[in-house]
Order: structure tokens, then sequence, then C-alpha cells
């Protein structure tokens, strides 16, 4: 899979890479804060309208407001282009900072890649644009 390298430095990089026609990845790793929020941005300007993103959260071990409000603003400028956005595998404290400020009901928010790609590729399949009802939470997560 080709990818670019949108910054990387000791602690972090982010990486995009296209998942299948119309579709890509973007891969945070590391503490998304003040010093990588323009980086997380510069990603998501990346996205080319309709586009669906997933974005891969395993990796990030701290995020703050400002890697917070890049997120939200990069999920906003994906959908506002007619795009969609799932996040996937955030760790357990990520989770519950996504779901207590309420991204979850920005993105939906999975377990894994594997049911973010089903996600995106369902709605592409049936031009769905409703976000699922009810935000995803630690225990459909797999925590109790």
């Amino acid at each position: 899979m080709n990818s670019a390298q949108f910054g990387t430095a000791g602690w972090y990089s982010i990486s995009t890479s296209p998942l299948t026609m119309g579709s890509r990845v973007l891969r945070f790793r590391g503490d998304l804060d003040a010093w990588q929020a323009a980086a997380v941005r510069e990603a998501f300007r990346g996205v080319p309208s309709g586009q669906r993103v997933i974005v891969d959260l395993e990796d990030v071990a701290f995020i703050d407001s400002a890697g917070l409000g890049a997120l939200i603003g990069g999920i906003r400028r994906v959908r506002e282009g007619h795009g969609d956005v799932a996040l996937f595998h955030p760790q357990r404290s990520l989770a519950k900072l996504l779901r207590a400020t309420g991204v979850d009901r920005l993105a939906p928010v999975f377990p894994t890649e594997d049911e973010a790609v089903a996600w995106v590729g369902g709605r592409a399949a049936t031009g769905d644009t409703p976000l699922p009802r009810e935000p995803v939470g630690p225990a459909m997560l797999g925590w109790r």
C-alpha cells in the first residue's frame, strides 16, 4: 500500500494510505497534542471530497484539547465534503474521552479496523448518511 507521511518525530507519526476506491486510512500514533494539532489538520486536509475515512487510534497514547479540536475539525471537514469518518481501536481512556466529549456522535467508534471498514463500506453501498443512533460505549468495545 502506498502511504504518505504527514509528520514524524520520535513520539508521533501520522500517515495515510488508500484502503479501497474512495476510502482511506489515517493512522495516528503517539500524542495528539498542541504540538501535533497542525499535522492532524493537514492529514484531514489531504482527504478529497466524498472520501470515506477510517481513523486508527490504536497507538494514540494521549490527546489534549488542541489535538481533540483538530480531530473534531477534521471529522467535520470530511463530512462537510460529503464523506464519512469512522474511528477505531482507541485505548480505553481515549474511548472514554471520545464518548464524554460527544465525538462518538460525530463519527462512530469501533473496536476493530474490520468493523470500521465494514461500516464505511456498507454506507458506500447503500448511500446511507445517518450515523448510528446509539454511540459506541465501553461495553460495545468489550470493556465493562
